[in-house]
């Protein structure tokens, strides 16, 4: 059988640790600091590859140069590219508002009292714009045999919702990337490989 190749991308970068942990995540394997306070981290430990034949990384530490040397162990599998950036990553995470839970829950049949003690019954309807239910938007309605009533979300005192709420919304972090393309010849790329960055 043959031994996977290894593959090493460098970077200098500042001693950090990933905000979250992934399946991306490769271990420390060497540590050098130095006065200044920088680090020179070397990464490695096996990677998923995708169907494209690329490995992509992104759980990284922050680079301090933005500069980074890639290369592979084995003439057979060379790196032909390294696309490195940031992108957008989306995540469940629990509401932490009132005004979330009500976002999270549209269609939902809720009872929502506000500061000033109105009580009302009815279906939460978000206003959509650009794509987004209740993106940009400072309120929302609140149906009822067909009446639309218009509440601001800051004078949320009490929700409650009929049927099990959901209590997560989506957020969105932009997280830095690194995507290995290496040339796997002929051969069918395998599940996962050695990779590293320093």
């Amino acid at each position: 059988m043959c031994p996977l190749p290894r593959v090493f991308v460098a970077v200098i970068c500042a001693v950090g640790i990933p905000s979250s942990l992934g399946a991306d995540t490769l271990p420390v394997r060497e540590l050098t600091v130095f006065k200044d306070g920088h680090a020179l981290v070397l990464h490695a430990g096996e990677a998923d590859v995708d169907e494209r034949g690329r490995v992509t990384l992104s759980h990284l530490p922050e680079p301090v140069l933005g500069t980074f040397w890639a290369w592979t162990e084995s003439e057979a599998t060379p790196l032909r590219s390294v696309t490195s950036g940031r992108r957008d990553v989306a995540r469940d995470r629990p509401v932490a508002s009132l005004a979330e839970l009500v976002k999270a829950n549209p269609g939902a049949a809720a009872t929502i009292t506000t500061q000033a003690g109105d009580i009302r019954s009815g279906t939460i309807r978000l206003i959509s714009l650009a794509g987004q239910a209740g993106s940009g938007t400072d309120f929302f309605f609140l149906e009822q045999a067909g009446d639309h009533h218009a509440i601001t979300f800051n004078t949320l005192r009490d929700v409650s919702i009929s049927s099990s709420p959901r209590t997560s919304t989506t957020a969105i972090d932009t997280r830095p990337f690194m995507e290995l393309d290496i040339d796997w010849g002929r051969r069918e790329s395998p599940a996962r490989t050695s990779v590293g960055y320093m």
